[in-house]
């Protein structure tokens, strides 16, 4: 199974602290960014984090999508990724709140991530192909739609270790040229889990982990690999 993650890491701060060369010798003054922003990059960076420098800012260049992305940081453990059209991906912060202007934003998701962990600051947050995702260094991610506060489910980051094997088969015969952006548990139990593809596919399992459910989300049409499985008497009532 081919997977896409829109994380771009589960050990997050890992990444900052390679990014920034987890060195004393970088703390004596701001480093030259060598990145120049689009005016849309320039524009989130001044609504996210108003009156703040960037320590460091590298642009990755996705060949596959032929999209640029940002990864700005901001001191030693806060960042922000952030696509050419000025649209963020994901911010983290280990150790302060997360901007003040995603908590406006995403005030009733976070009101839920309150009651649910009262007391504990959430340091992640993460586009999804759901929503969003709003997460703890020790990898609970909550997952939401992106105008509801009502709780989905959780956002599984380690998907390849525990998705069953006959999910997995199933995907790599069905819709093997699809990636996997994000799997789902979700709260309501009617499903064991929903899997979202690449191109707004959504597979939805029950508890024995067969498929119960397939959506194109988008304009995309299943496709023939998925199509092919199905039974002859279904194949019969679509023709």
């Amino acid at each position: 199974m081919y997977r896409k993650s829109l994380v771009y890491g589960i050990g997050w701060i890992i990444a900052i602290c390679l990014f920034l060369g987890c060195s004393d010798e970088k703390t004596d003054g701001p480093q030259p960014l060598g990145v120049t922003f689009p005016e849309a990059v320039q524009a989130a960076l001044n609504h996210y984090f108003p009156d703040q420098v960037p320590s460091s800012a590298e642009e990755n260049v996705d060949e596959e999508e032929g999209i640029s992305r940002y990864m700005v940081v901001y001191g030693s453990y806060s960042y922000i990724v952030v696509n050419e059209n000025g649209e963020w991906q994901q911010v983290g912060s280990a150790l302060s709140p997360l901007p003040a202007a995603f908590q406006e934003e995403y005030a009733a998701q976070f009101q839920t991530v309150a009651q649910e962990r009262p007391g504990d600051e959430p340091h992640l947050l993460t586009r999804a192909a759901y929503g969003i995702t709003i997460g703890f260094g020790e990898g609970d991610q909550f997952a939401f739609a992106e105008n509801s506060g009502e709780l989905l489910g959780y956002e599984l980051l380690k998907y390849d270790m525990v998705l069953p094997g006959g999910i997995d088969s199933f995907l790599d015969a069905a819709f093997a040229e699809y990636p996997v952006l994000n799997v789902l548990a979700p709260v309501d139990k009617e499903f064991s889990y929903k899997v979202y593809l690449e191109d707004g596919f959504c597979i939805s399992f029950d508890a024995s982990n067969q498929w119960v459910v397939a959506e194109s989300t988008g304009d995309a049409y299943l496709p023939s690999s998925f199509l092919a499985s199905l039974p002859d008497e279904v194949k019969e009532m679509m023709t």
